[in-house]
C-alpha cells in the first residue's frame, strides 16, 4: 500500500470491504483495504447467523411406571441475530403413543413438528410434549430444531434422553376366601392387590380354565349350581410381573332326595340311602324330642361321590322309645 508523502506523521483512516460475490469493488471474496487485499491473513465476511439449541427434560412424576412421559423442550438462541422459520422435530420412539403437545403443534404418522417462528437473539421458547409408553423397557426421544437462518454450530441443534420408569411388582394383601352355599345362591369371590398402577385381573377355574371376562379383582356367580363348585384363582399383572393368589374353593351344597323307600328301620338299625352330591360330608343325627330338639350326631360320617350313601344309626332303640332323624350336610 503506497501512503502519499503528506500523510508522513499524520492519523490516517482506512475503508474496510468484504467482498462476498463478484460485482464488487473487490470482485472476490476476502477481505480489503479499499482496493487492496489483506493476503496475511484469514477473511470472515461475517454473515447473518443464528445459533440455535435444544434440550429436553422430563417431569419427575414421568418417572414411575404406568404414568405418561411428559416433556419440556427448550429452545435457545444466543445469536447473534434472529433466528426465522424456527421448527422443532420429534420422531415419537417405537412403543409410544402420542398423547399431546403445545397447541403450535401438529402430529401425524408419527413424527410431530412444532413452529415456533422468529426467534430473536438472546431468546427461548419452549414446547410441552406427552407420551404414552406401551410396553416395559426404556424410552430413547430424540428432539431436532431448525432454522432458515444460516447456524454455524449444529452440534447443539439436537437433544436426546433415555428414561426408565420404575415400579413395583404387584402383591396380593388380602386372599380370595372359599365359601360353600345352598344351590342358588350367589357367590362372591374378591382379592385385594397393591403394586404399580395398572393392575390387570384374571380369574380361572378348577386350575386352568379361564373365565371369559372375568378381568376385576372380584368374581360374582349369580345362581350357583354344582357345575360352579370347584377352585378358583386369580392372576394380578403389571409392568413388572406378576402373582398368583392362593386358591379359594367353592362348594356348592344341593339338598339329598330320598323318599321313604330308601328308609329301612328295623329294631336294632336304622338306614337311609340316597344320591349323594361329589365333596359334600353327610351326617345322619336323630332326636328324641322336636319340641325341643337336641340333635345328637351319628357317627361315622360319609362323604359324597356323586353315587348312593347310605347313612346308618346302628344302636338299640329301647322299646318304647322313638326317634327323629335328619341328615346334616356340609
Amino acid at each position: 500500500m503506497t501512503l502519499p508523502a503528506a500523510a508522513a506523521g499524520q492519523n490516517v483512516q482506512f475503508r474496510w470491504v468484504c467482498g462476498a460475490d463478484s460485482g464488487n469493488s473487490s470482485s472476490v471474496i476476502g477481505w480489503y483495504v479499499d482496493s487492496i487485499s489483506l493476503q496475511d491473513g484469514t477473511w470472515n465476511c461475517n454473515p447473518i447467523a443464528a445459533d440455535l439449541a435444544a434440550t429436553l427434560a422430563v417431569a419427575p412424576e414421568s418417572l414411575n411406571a404406568g404414568q405418561n412421559l411428559e416433556y419440556t423442550v427448550t429452545v435457545t438462541n444466543p445469536g447473534p441475530q434472529s433466528a426465522s422459520a424456527v421448527m422443532v422435530t420429534n420422531m415419537v420412539p417405537p412403543r409410544t403413543d402420542f398423547v399431546s403437545a403445545s397447541p403450535s403443534c401438529v402430529y401425524s404418522n408419527g413424527i410431530l413438528i412444532c413452529a415456533a417462528g422468529t426467534l430473536s437473539a438472546n431468546a427461548a421458547t419452549n414446547f410441552t410434549i406427552v407420551l404414552a409408553p406401551r410396553a416395559i423397557g426404556p424410552v430413547t426421544n430424540t428432539v431436532q430444531v431448525s432454522t432458515v437462518t444460516p447456524d454455524p454450530n449444529p452440534a447443539n441443534d439436537s437433544a436426546a434422553l433415555v428414561i426408565i420408569q420404575t415400579g413395583v411388582p404387584p402383591q396380593i394383601t388380602s386372599q380370595p376366601l372359599g365359601q360353600t352355599l345352598l344351590i342358588g345362591s350367589k357367590a362372591f369371590l374378591g382379592v385385594t392387590a397393591s403394586g404399580t398402577s395398572p393392575l390387570a385381573y384374571q380369574w380361572f377355574f378348577n386350575n386352568t380354565y379361564a373365565l371369559f371376562g372375568a378381568n376385576s379383582n372380584d368374581l360374582t356367580i349369580l345362581d350357583v349350581q354344582p357345575s360352579h363348585a370347584g377352585s378358583y384363582f386369580v392372576v394380578v399383572t403389571n409392568f413388572f410381573g406378576s402373582i398368583t393368589s392362593a386358591p379359594a374353593t367353592l362348594r356348592v351344597l344341593v339338598p339329598p332326595a330320598f323318599d321313604v323307600s330308601a328308609l329301612s328301620v328295623l329294631r336294632d338299625q336304622t338306614t337311609v340311602s340316597f344320591q349323594s352330591t361329589v365333596g359334600l360330608i353327610y351326617t345322619l343325627e336323630y332326636t328324641r324330642l322336636l319340641q325341643p330338639a337336641e340333635w345328637v350326631p351319628i357317627l361315622p360320617q360319609a362323604t359324597g361321590d356323586g353315587g348312593p350313601i347310605t347313612l346308618r344309626d346302628t344302636n338299640s332303640i329301647p322299646i318304647p322309645e322313638s326317634r327323629f332323624y335328619r341328615i346334616r350336610y356340609e
